[in-house]
């Protein structure tokens, strides 16, 4: 689970219009299915490897949802706009990790599918 500092919310507030309690589901959900930047290559790619080497304890960043979350662990810092000329790449990243997540998800079920007939014969 995210923690969020004065800062995030603020941030969140201004750049976003989220109200409080939607702030800490956003920042779940950037933190669990945002894409990372082992997820992408090239220049988005180069440019998380920038935000990172600005400031080192800020090591978790994530893009979802059109936005850069930057967390220093699980702890939200910070929240802004992906720059416009990765916002194609980021969007297409996005879209892969969450075709991956559900083909991960899919094989899960079927496992534990064939447990469940296996513990019943």
């Amino acid at each position: 689970m995210a923690r969020i500092t004065r800062h995030a919310r603020k941030r969140f507030k201004q750049r976003l219009g989220v109200h409080k309690t939607d702030t800490n589901k956003n920042a779940n959900r950037a933190l669990r299915d945002g894409v990372s930047q082992r997820d992408v290559r090239g220049d988005i790619s180069r440019f998380m490897a920038a935000l990172y080497f600005r400031n080192r304890t800020c090591n978790n960043i994530r893009l979802y949802n059109g936005m850069v979350y930057v967390f220093a662990k699980e702890t939200l810092i910070t929240v802004f706009p992906i720059p416009y000329r990765f916002r194609e790449d980021a969007a297409e990243a996005q879209k892969r990790k969450e075709q991956s997540n559900e083909e991960n998800r899919s094989s899960a079920d079927a496992i534990d599918r064939t447990k469940g007939k296996a513990a019943q014969d």
